[in-house]
């Protein structure tokens, strides 16, 4: 396989041709590939022979919300209308196949390479900061920005490391939020686009639909999903606690601010039967359920706290938090609609300073829950999250397996492919001279010295073939590998002594007599025309 150039340099970066990487705590660090011929020979694969050769290396180079603020990533985010571009441009300047993953958490590039890399230990200079600046496109300058500055942020992993990083990426355990669902969408939408542009081939497209299958498993083999991790999900399971059923109940959202929003998004998703969103101006009420884009599952309308008390006599669920500096909701206001209602009340303050009067909790109609309340349930479903995770993990690692596994086998195909191609090599060699031997045979003779010969070859090659698969699929493949390619690189060179020590006993020696002729009293040979 020859080493692919890039065809233009990368901004800010020498041109040795290598990709500088190096792990994060806790990560293992891959043994580099060499890609010139003259080590592939060295270590038994000598140039041209088929035998052998480097695979294309797997590197991924990224930030994330563990590595760099969001100013940083803000930066190298890459917006939709972009994508496409941006693939492309990342495709010249790998000389391989390339899958960007952008998200609000992180900015990777995934590519495979052909370029030779050094150890993965190594402090990530050049490629991999460069790489994930070109995500960026240019400033009002029209250059991208300076990979240097991303230095401190850029994480980078090949091969094995960087397959598990994906698969832990897609199953969770790399989000803010341990297990949550949103990641793995993510990941499938921009690994359809990366096919959608032409820039994953066979490589990653093995790699992203395993990320994709332990994705499906993390969340439908354990509970790391399953246990709610938010303060507004948590209280709508408390919901779901108090009204098995949701679809008939009604809820106020008193406040309309940045936690007032995710609540109502949760409320929408959950299926309720109708949703006011209250504030203390209408017009805000109304610009959060238009920035929603609720559309008509749910019947939501804005209103003002002018008409609290009526909006609390139609309402089962009430979730508070506004930014006010005192109580919003207190007995009065309860009293007040307590004429018109029939049912208990679930009351939810998410507010500090809280928006709800506590002394409404004693009230045998009403349920309370502050954040203290909500915490708690928090803090347990998080531990419980961190347990499955335990699983997710041994998970990943079955699937990092079995993926390196495969590709170990397909590093295979070219020795065995040669392995046998030079059997075949002997086995004609062997034939046209036991024939040249035997004399004149019957075209029925030489048929079935032939089969024969073939039959044996192959009974003699299929254990080892199958051996060689089962043994290059291990851990340690690539070193059985390297004795293969060791063994048929001196197997060459005997072979090339012993032909030419044949050749010159052939001619030392007569032929056979009626092959190549007749043979006269003085040595003299006369052809047969």
């Amino acid at each position: 396989m020859r080493p692919v150039r890039v065809r233009r340099g990368l901004p800010g970066v020498p041109r040795p041709g290598l990709l500088d990487v190096r792990r994060l705590p806790g990560r293992g660090a891959s043994v580099p590939l060499e890609t010139s011929h003259r080590e592939a020979a060295r270590r038994g694969g000598p140039r041209g022979w088929g035998g052998p050769r480097v695979t294309a290396r797997l590197l991924v180079a990224g930030l994330n919300h563990r590595t760099a603020p969001v100013e940083v990533r803000e930066k190298v985010a890459v917006p939709g209308w972009r994508l496409k571009a941006t693939l492309r441009d990342l495709q010249e300047a790998c000389g391989g196949e390339v899958v960007i993953l952008s998200t609000c958490n992180r900015a990777e590039v995934y590519a495979v390479t052909d370029q030779s890399l050094p150890d993965c230990s190594c402090p990530p200079r050049g490629e991999p900061a460069a790489l994930v600046a070109r995500l960026a496109g240019t400033d009002d300058s029209g250059a991208p920005p300076a990979a240097e500055a991303l230095l401190q942020h850029v994480y980078a992993y090949c091969d094995a490391e960087a397959v598990s990083h994906l698969y832990r990426v897609a199953s969770g355990l790399d989000s803010m939020v341990l297990g949550e669902t949103e990641i793995l969408g993510q990941v499938k939408d921009l690994y359809e686009a990366a096919c959608a542009a032409g820039t994953a081939g066979p490589t990653l497209h093995a790699l992203f639909q395993g990320a994709l299958r332990v994705g499906a498993r993390a969340r439908t083999e354990t509970n790391i999903s399953a246990n709610a991790v938010s303060v507004p999900y948590v209280a709508l399971g408390l919901a779901r606690k108090v009204f098995a059923d949701l679809s008939g109940r009604n809820a106020l959202l008193i406040g309309t601010g940045d936690i007032g929003r995710v609540a109502l998004r949760h409320l929408v998703e959950a299926g309720l039967g109708g949703i006011v969103a209250a504030n203390r101006t209408l017009e805000r009420a109304e610009e959060a359920l238009s920035s929603l884009d609720v559309g008509t599952s749910v019947r939501c309308r804005a209103a003002d706290l002018t008409a609290l008390p009526q909006l609390l006599a139609s309402s089962d669920i009430v979730v508070a938090c506004s930014e006010a500096p005192h109580y919003i909701l207190g007995p009065a206001d309860l009293k007040a609609a307590a004429p018109r209602r029939r049912h208990p009340l679930l009351l939810i303050d998410l507010g500090v300073p809280r928006q709800i009067d506590p002394a409404l909790g004693a009230r045998e109609d009403v349920y309370l829950f502050n954040l203290d309340d909500l915490e708690g349930a928090v803090q347990a479903n998080i531990e419980e999250r961190r347990r499955e995770a335990v699983k997710v993990e041994r998970m990943v690692a079955e699937e990092v397996e079995r993926f390196e596994a495969a590709r170990r086998r397909k590093m295979a195909a070219p020795v065995i492919r040669h392995f046998r191609a030079r059997a075949e090599t002997i086995r004609t060699e062997e034939v046209e001279r036991a024939l040249g031997d035997l004399g004149p045979v019957s075209p029925r003779d030489r048929e079935l010295l032939e089969a024969f010969s073939r039959r044996l070859t192959n009974r003699i090659l299929d254990l080892p073939t199958v051996t060689l698969r089962e043994l290059v699929a291990q851990r340690d493949g690539t070193a059985v590998l390297d004795v293969v390619g060791r063994v048929l690189h001196g197997e060459l060179a005997v072979r090339r002594e012993t032909r030419e020590r044949r050749e010159e006993a052939d001619l030392s020696r007569d032929p056979p007599a009626g092959l190549h002729g007749t043979t006269k009293a003085n040595g003299e040979v006369k052809g047969n025309g």
